[in-house]
């Protein structure tokens, strides 16, 4: 008689946002912080493997521009399921191509931001900034690329 295989429940939970030195995580989490995902949304097998080979090929930084720029681009002229496809980062990670046309996409959604903050003469910070800072630029960021998104930028 052969003894049965138990499986075991394994509770791996995601760590807190913005919490884990894991590249992969990083820009998952960027993703969905750009695209406000649920937060049910899961980083699984695929979605892993095509992130980490985009951060191996471009580094974690151009990662996230891509996702910005993907993040910014108006895809209402497109079909619904197509335009969802191509928010799907496993979509738009996934060729090189794809990749760094996000990537130069990302470029302009900042110099975007870079512009509006130049016209509201906002003094640069003599020290680095703390994390409730950082957490609003990266809201204003990302209200940016939503307004770009729905075709509201010029």
């Amino acid at each position: 008689m052969t003894a049965a295989r138990q499986l075991r429940l394994v509770d791996d939970k995601a760590p807190r946002h913005g919490t884990t030195r894991d590249p992969v995580r990083q820009a998952f989490e960027h993703w969905c912080f750009m695209f406000e995902k649920p937060v049910y949304t899961k980083l699984d097998s695929e979605r892993r493997a095509v992130i980490t080979k985009a951060v191996d090929d471009y580094g974690l930084p151009l990662v996230m521009l891509a996702i910005e720029g993907q993040a910014a681009r108006d895809l209402r002229a497109k079909d619904l399921p197509i335009a969802k496809a191509m928010r799907e980062v496993s979509w738009f990670l996934k060729t090189a191509k794809h990749t760094e046309d996000a990537i130069a996409e990302g470029e302009a959604l900042r110099s975007r931001l870079q512009a509006a903050d130049a016209s509201e003469a906002q003094p640069e910070p003599a020290e680095p900034q703390d994390a409730a800072a950082q957490a609003a630029d990266l809201a204003r960021l990302r209200d940016l690329a939503r307004r770009a998104r729905m075709g509201q930028l010029s």
